[in-house]
């Protein structure tokens, strides 16, 4: 089994996120915040951004990575169903690529028969 979600969550933070949300409170604050600071201390990061789901999460990756409008986006033809519309969304152009059959990721040789500016499979690591 494949796993498709797992989530993070440090004690006590779930609950009182939810007791600020019953309280009223702006989530943008107060516990999202403190949210926000343990998760960017836990990947060694300055600053990091809690959204409502991950469909908008990657949506504003996408619109803030410097691509130009209608770029295409290699995707995974393995994936949530939902990912090219996420693509679409966003202003971009959703391609698919093979995954490879150990994995189930795309691999440098997938994302190479899909990109022609992609760097050779042997130079994709470093």
């Amino acid at each position: 089994m494949i796993p498709r979600r797992q989530a993070t969550t440090y004690p006590g933070m779930t609950r009182r996120i939810f007791s600020a949300f019953l309280r009223g409170e702006d989530l943008r604050g107060g516990a999202s915040a403190e949210l926000e600071r343990r998760m960017a201390a836990l990947v060694g990061v300055r600053h990091a951004v809690v959204v409502s789901s991950g469909r908008f999460g990657l949506q504003l990756i996408l619109r803030h990575c410097g691509l130009p409008p209608n770029a295409e986006v290699i995707v995974p033809a393995y994936t949530l169903g939902e990912l090219p519309r996420v693509v679409e969304a966003a202003g971009f152009t959703p391609v698919l690529a093979d995954v490879a059959p150990g994995s189930l990721n795309c691999g440098a040789e997938q994302i190479a028969q899909k990109s022609p500016n992609a760097p050779p499979p042997s130079s994709s690591r470093t």
